[in-house]
């Protein structure tokens, strides 16, 4: 005779899911670099969205958000994290109209399960920046003496929008920006 027992344990593991708060990064636009691109410097704008989170589950976790600008295709981007709390920053380099979607969240037991959403849209405009070009001759020292001038070539990041009152279009169409050096 076989006895089975009247009572049978059952560990049910719980669905992954996800609070999450966005919100928008705002700067305000100035002069950086000992080099003044001559524009509004009290200009702001929004640069970007971050995102808090609050994860439930089995880590680790991967989360995938979906990135859409103007018209373009969206696209999915995967992000894993190990804790049930993170932050996750996105800050475009281009200007345009972006939408920033949630989709799924997995764990170590669950795969994909649907967030729907949260979503931001958002304009963004990318902060101005200037390096040094990244040429051949960009690693090699220069040396001079104060009062001496010396030529550099300089890569600009910029949104055009924050330059509409400097810029002049002749017939290529190709925008001119004035820049200063400061010392």
């Amino acid at each position: 005779m076989v006895l089975a027992p009247d009572t049978c344990r059952v560990h049910e593991i719980p669905i992954p899911q996800a609070q999450i708060e966005w919100k928008r990064i705002h700067e305000w636009y100035a002069s950086s670099f000992n080099l003044r691109i001559i524009a509004d410097s009290s200009s702001s704008g929004d640069t970007g969205v971050s995102a808090s989170l609050i994860l439930r589950g089995t880590p680790p976790f991967q989360v995938v958000y979906r990135i859409q600008r103007d018209k373009e295709p969206p696209r999915d981007v995967a992000k894993t994290f190990t804790t049930s709390r993170a932050e996750l920053t996105i800050q475009p380099e281009r200007s345009g109209h972006y939408a920033f979607t949630f989709m799924s969240i997995s764990d170590s037991h669950y795969r994909k399960i649907e967030l729907n959403g949260p979503s931001i849209e958002q304009i963004i405009h990318p902060v101005a920046s200037a390096q040094f070009a990244d040429t051949h001759d960009s690693r090699r020292p220069i040396s001079t003496c104060s009062g001496d001038t010396v030529d550099v070539d300089i890569s600009l990041r910029v949104s055009i929008r924050y330059f509409s009152d400097h810029l002049s279009y002749p017939c290529s169409r190709e925008p001119h920006l004035g820049l200063l050096a400061s010392k």
